[in-house]
C-alpha cells in the first residue's frame, strides 16, 4: 500500500514499501502512526505546526491499481506574538548590557535565525549555527548558544560605548516565520567604573501553535 499526504500540489508524506519521505519544510514534522495502519488508520501527525502549514490537505491511498483520495481538510494555523514595554536602559562607558529575549512558551532556537539590530544595522547573526557579528561590534557581542535549547535568545553586549546608544530590536526568523520585538533604547554615558554592573532588559515573545 502506498500512502500520500498532500498540502495543495505538493507531497508533504510518502510511505511506500515500509520507507518514510517526507516533503521539504516538513521533515521531521510529520508521521503516521505504522502500528495503526493494520486497522486502516492513516491519519497525518503534524507536529510543530507553522503559519506557513495553513491550507488544504488531502490523502491519497494506492493499492496495486485501487487509489483511493479523500476530499481534502482545511488546516488554519494562526498565531500572534505580544511583547511588553520596556523602558531605555542607561548603562555607563565600559560596562556590560544584557537585552534579554526569550520564546514563550519556551521553545528551542537552535534552529531559527537570529538578528539583533541597531537601528537598521545587524550588530548580530546567528545562522545555520554560524555566527556573523556586525562592523564594531567585534568581539563585543554574543549569544549563549547552550541557552538557545530554552528558548533565550538575548543579547550580550560588553565594553558598552557611547557610539552604541540607540534603538535595538531582537527579530527571529524561522521558515517562513518571523518574529520581531518591539524596540528598547540604550543610552551609553559618562566613563568606566571601576566594577562592572549588568543591566537586563526583558523582551518577551510569545508563540501560539
Amino acid at each position: 500500500m502506498e500512502i500520500r499526504w498532500f498540502k495543495g500540489a505538493d507531497c508533504v508524506y510518502l510511505y511506500q514499501n515500509g520507507q518514510v519521505t517526507e516533503g521539504r519544510g516538513y521533515e521531521g514534522r510529520v508521521s503516521v502512526v505504522t502500528d495503526d495502519l493494520q486497522r486502516g488508520n492513516v491519519s497525518l501527525n503534524l507536529r510543530d505546526a507553522q503559519r506557513s502549514d495553513s491550507g488544504e490537505y488531502r490523502c491519497e491511498i494506492t493499492d496495486g491499481e485501487k487509489k483511493v483520495e479523500n476530499n481534502g481538510v482545511y488546516l488554519h494555523v494562526s498565531g500572534s506574538f505580544k511583547v511588553p514595554q520596556t523602558r531605555p536602559v542607561n548603562v555607563h562607558v565600559g560596562e556590560i548590557v544584557t537585552l534579554q529575549c526569550y520564546l514563550t512558551p519556551r521553545t528551542s532556537a537552535v534552529t531559527m535565525e537570529i538578528r539583533w539590530f541597531k537601528g537598521a544595522d545587524c550588530v548580530y547573526l546567528y545562522q545555520n549555527g554560524q555566527v556573523t557579528e556586525g562592523r564594531g561590534y567585534e568581539g563585543r557581542v554574543s549569544v549563549i548558544t547552550d541557552d538557545l535549547q530554552r528558548g533565550n535568545v538575548s543579547l550580550n553586549l560588553r565594553d558598552a560605548q557611547r557610539s552604541d546608544s540607540g534603538e535595538y530590536r531582537c527579530e527571529i526568523t524561522r521558515g517562513t516565520n518571523k518574529l520581531e520585538s518591539d524596540g528598547v533604547h540604550l543610552r551609553v554615558t559618562g566613563n568606566s567604573l571601576q566594577f562592572c554592573q549588568v543591566f537586563l532588559v526583558y523582551v518577551t515573545f510569545v508563540i501560539y501553535g
